[in-house]
């Protein structure tokens, strides 16, 4: 059994207005757990957000250890853990 959890960390959430335009910052946390009695190889993948609108900016913050797509905004990490290991 593989457990994964995406969850928003609240702590560094921001969002700010600066005359007509506004920013937002928020900040994900994805957890694996491997359960299995045995090592694993995973690969997870997550959407960075992009837009495609001049109008909307998107500055991207790090997405540590992750291969990203800078077109499609695809972050991808290839993970080995040993049993019962957690990753953040």
């Amino acid at each position: 059994d593989i457990q994964i959890k995406r969850e928003s960390l609240k702590d560094y959430a921001r969002k700010t207005v600066i005359g007509s335009s506004r920013r937002e910052q928020r900040v994900w946390e994805i957890t694996v757990k491997n359960n299995k009695p045995q090592n694993i190889f995973i690969t997870i993948e997550d959407q960075l957000p992009i837009s495609k609108l001049n109008d909307i900016k998107i500055e991207q913050a790090e997405a540590i250890g992750a291969t990203v797509d800078e077109a499609t905004g695809k972050a991808q990490w290839e993970l080995e853990m040993e049993p019962n290991e957690t990753k953040k």
